[in-house]
């Protein structure tokens, strides 16, 4: 162990004592130009970019081509799916219409005054029918008749009429009429 003590008589006998290349200044070692750490740096960030760019560059590049060609693929389902709705909402701006022509033209089957599917309650029937077959917030209820709304699309309203005076409330007269949509048939827009 060394130990360190000033004395100025002591200094020139530690100068002694150390060792040759604690003292004096290192030379530059005679090396290439290779050896430069400026050099160095330069040559790793010029293979960098060589590196990137032979390698790295055309691996990105195969993979945006990849992801532009399914994009456009996507794109032109869209297109066809989007000529497929306007056809479809078309039809279905017609459907209400060709339901109703049917509706009006075959009204009433063969051998029943009532009109297809409005024959469940018929002259005679108790009242109490009604509210079995149609939802309640459909019922207007007056004092000497029961006004459904829009029974079926081709009519707008049944009215099913029935003597004030009696506790048996009994239908003694039914009205169905025409929806003005049935007769007409326009196109919905």
């Amino acid at each position: 162990m060394f130990t360190l003590r000033w004395n100025r008589l002591d200094l020139p006998r530690y100068v002694e004592e150390l060792p040759l290349s604690e003292h004096t200044p290192q030379q530059p070692s005679s090396s290439s130009w290779k050896d430069h750490p400026v050099i160095v740096a330069a040559l790793v960030c010029a293979g960098s970019l060589v590196f990137a760019q032979q390698v790295l560059f055309p691996i990105m590049t195969a993979s945006l081509q990849t992801d532009l060609a399914t994009y456009k693929n996507a794109s032109a389902e869209l297109t066809v799916l989007k000529e497929r709705i306007k056809v479809l909402e078309s039809q279905l701006k017609e459907t209400p219409a060709d339901l109703a022509k049917i509706q009006t033209s075959n009204m009433f089957s063969v051998g029943s005054p009532y009109p297809i599917g409005l024959g469940l309650i018929k002259l005679g029937d108790s009242l109490d029918l009604v509210t079995k077959y149609f939802p309640s917030p459909s019922i207007d209820r007056k004092s000497f008749y029961w006004a459904v709304a829009r029974p079926n699309s081709a009519f707008s309203s049944a009215n099913y009429l029935f003597e004030r005076n009696t506790n048996d409330k009994r239908v003694t007269l039914i009205q169905f009429y025409l929806n003005a949509d049935a007769l007409s048939c326009p196109r919905f827009g």
